[in-house]
């Protein structure tokens, strides 16, 4: 047996005990990896993340860990299954494929999944449900939930799904035909601000690998939005967490799904719409007075451009009229006035821009490449970097 730092003497020595009295010990597989020193990396940063109770073994020295050559990264032990769960989804914003694994010379592998069971995306929050498509198992301690919202067509039925993993509570609404609209995850950890500064420090720090656009309220939520990727056929994604009187909240929306649009869905029930992140606008008047300020406040328009131009609600989605949207997409046009330069029969564009009721984040559309853009772009934009 190799022990190479003091975690790993540490889980010997427990391992060896538990072996005694027939009890197992379960760890939390974070990483597999071929070098030590990589295998030395993960566990400062699990240090660093306040994770202490970490440590790494070489996989052969363990019939369970199926004798492949690497460094098995672990967090614990714990003395159950659930109690590795448990520990293992407050995890999974680092390390999306954790899971529970006994430890022990025996050579029956034991595994379970965390809860919840693994991070799709930016999710974190992907947990195993029963449906026709994927015909995933439940574990019977999840107490999953099916309660179909609304009547009629069943194209117009939401369906939410909620379960109860230790520790946690589930929401996912979805459609049976298109795909998942919402999934949040509430859970009230020991550590409340401490596990959600671990968290939004992640996200923070990962945003530009992830391409991904950061709108952020310090201590109070941290949202992470992601542009359309035309390669996955996903559509734009917020990913979030929250926290409110004790209770953090993980949620992932997603606004189109293998080419449909979910957003066109005409029945989405009123809670699938609401999270902990506070909304600048509740209507079209107020979007466009909050574009307004930020206009103002970045010196995009002169107070004098102002009294020339005006607002209005133009989408640039192909949405039905009356589909509910989170956004508000705004075209801001040249007003020429009697007596004045221009003709005063036409008003053309000047901007357009799409508000996010949630959060408040702005996107700029550039018509040269017939994309919405990242806000900062409308000062940063050079076509050359799109060619």
């Amino acid at each position: 047996m190799r022990a190479i730092l003091m975690p790993v003497f540490i889980l010997v020595l427990t391992v060896t005990a538990f072996e005694d009295t027939g009890s197992p010990v379960w760890v939390n597989a974070c990483e597999v990896v071929a070098e030590q020193t990589d295998a030395e990396i993960i566990l400062n940063d699990l240090a660093a993340c306040g994770y202490q109770n970490a440590g790494y073994l070489w996989i052969p020295d363990w019939n369970s860990l199926s004798g492949y050559e690497g460094w098995f990264v672990y967090y614990g032990p714990f003395d159950s299954a659930e109690d590795a769960s448990i520990a293992a989804c407050r995890l999974l914003w680092k390390y999306p494929d954790i899971y529970s694994v006994l430890v022990h010379d025996d050579p029956v592998r034991m595994t379970a999944s965390p809860a919840p069971g693994n991070l799709a995306d930016l999710t974190g929050l992907t947990p195993p449900t029963q449906d026709f498509a994927h015909q995933s198992t439940v574990p019977e301690s999840w107490e999953t939930e099916w309660n179909i919202r609304g009547s009629g067509d069943e194209w117009e039925q939401s369906v939410q799904i909620t379960s109860t993993p230790p520790g946690w509570i589930i929401d996912k609404w979805e459609d049976i035909y298109v795909g998942t609209i919402e999934l949040r995850g509430f859970t009230e950890p020991d550590d409340v601000t401490g596990e959600y500064e671990r968290v939004s420090a992640f996200l923070r720090d990962n945003a530009m690998e992830l391409d991904v656009s950061v709108i952020e309220s310090p201590g109070e939520y941290i949202l992470l939005h992601r542009l359309p990727d035309p390669g996955d056929r996903e559509g734009d994604t917020d990913f979030w967490i929250a926290v409110r009187s004790g209770t953090l909240e993980y949620g992932y929306r997603v606004r189109s799904f293998y080419g449909e649009m979910p957003y066109s869905w005409l029945n989405i029930p009123e809670e699938a719409r609401e999270s902990f992140i506070p909304k600048v606008a509740d209507s079209y008047q107020e979007a466009i007075g909050y574009l307004l300020e930020r206009l103002l406040e970045d010196g995009v328009y002169g107070t004098d451009t102002i009294e020339n131009i005006s607002f209005s609600l133009e989408y640039l989605d192909n949405l039905p009229a009356n589909a509910w949207r989170d956004y508000y997409d705004i075209a801001v046009r040249e007003v020429h006035r009697p007596g004045g330069e221009g003709d005063p029969n036409t008003a053309p564009i000047l901007d357009r821009f799409r508000v996010y009721s949630r959060g408040g984040e702005i996107l700029w559309w550039q018509p040269l490449i017939g994309s919405l853009l990242p806000y900062s772009e409308l000062f940063t934009f050079s076509i050359e970097d799109f060619i």
